[in-house]
């Protein structure tokens, strides 16, 4: 719930098209990464990272489109974004280099 609380208030408090969103644990995503999944965000209303059939959520740009949903999904106690981006237009970058995740 917490997760998609501050996905809501970031939109709602910064007014921005998209988000940039990294975890913490993940100290070894690199400037070319971020540009990679940076250069799809026009076209999706989320790009997240991927590597070994794994789906990084945290790792992404995410489009204020997805800002209704994330107050639904609020209203609605639900709090699983996988469940949300199944339903939306999601790219998902896949990387090979697997020291970065």
């Amino acid at each position: 719930m917490l997760l998609v609380l501050v996905f809501y208030s970031s939109f709602a408090f910064l007014k921005t098209k998209h988000i940039f969103v990294i975890s913490v644990d993940s100290p070894f995503v690199d400037k070319n990464t971020i540009r990679e999944l940076i250069k799809y965000k026009d076209n999706y209303d989320a790009v997240i990272a991927k590597n070994n059939n794994k789906s990084h959520y945290l790792i992404g740009v995410y489009s204020y489109n997805l800002y209704k949903d994330f107050k639904i999904m609020l209203n609605e106690n639900k709090h699983k974004l996988a469940h949300l981006l199944l339903e939306r237009k999601v790219k998902r970058v896949e990387f090979q280099n697997n020291d970065s995740f």
